[in-house]
């Protein structure tokens, strides 16, 4: 019995020391990007700042596509977590679920956040997230997000390598060569 007590409690303290380390990796990782940001920052020229400026003035308005040409400048200029809470303003956080919606900022807005996601810009990488926001993109008409849902479920990256996935991938390349003229 006491053996079995001495493995749980080594087991808490490993699961205490490993949540400890990872948090501070996860802070390490955030002040370096704020680092990185921040340097960035300082390089803007004064006609960048101007630019800054007038852009944040209008996405004040509330209007969705000065969200997204805000989000996009932000992006732009390696401001990538402060990009990602512009671009969830114009997805106001809701994946696109119909399929014959033509949702121009929508589309624009998850096809960037698909990429913060994939390259773990302002945000922890996450595969899985990044294929969501490329589906939403994809459903709202978005080219390029058509483009990164194939590449990832051609290639297994964040769904399944599978036969049936490629599949998908295919039909979704049919689909987007049909959109554009070329079948």
């Amino acid at each position: 019995m006491s053996k079995l007590l001495i493995g749980a409690v080594i087991f808490l303290v490993i699961i205490v020391v490993s949540n400890v380390i990872l948090n501070r990796m996860e802070k390490a990782a955030l002040a370096k990007a704020i680092e990185k940001e921040n340097e960035a920052r300082a390089r803007w020229t004064p006609q960048e700042k101007q630019a800054h400026d007038e852009l944040q003035k209008k996405a004040a308005s509330g209007a969705r596509r000065e969200f997204l040409d805000y989000a996009v400048w932000l992006d732009d200029h390696q401001q990538y977590r402060e990009a990602k809470t512009w671009y969830e303003r114009v997805t106001d956080g809701v994946e696109v679920v119909v399929t014959d919606c033509t949702d121009y900022e929508g589309g624009v807005a998850h096809y960037r956040l698909g990429l913060l996601y994939r390259n773990g810009y302002g945000v922890e990488r996450d595969e899985k997230a990044a294929i969501r926001h490329f589906l939403s993109s994809q459903k709202s008409g978005n080219d390029d997000g058509t483009r990164s849902v194939i590449y990832a479920f051609r290639n297994g990256i964040g769904v399944e390598n599978s036969a049936a996935n490629r599949d998908v991938a295919d039909f979704y390349e049919r689909e987007l060569a049909k959109k554009q003229g070329k079948l």
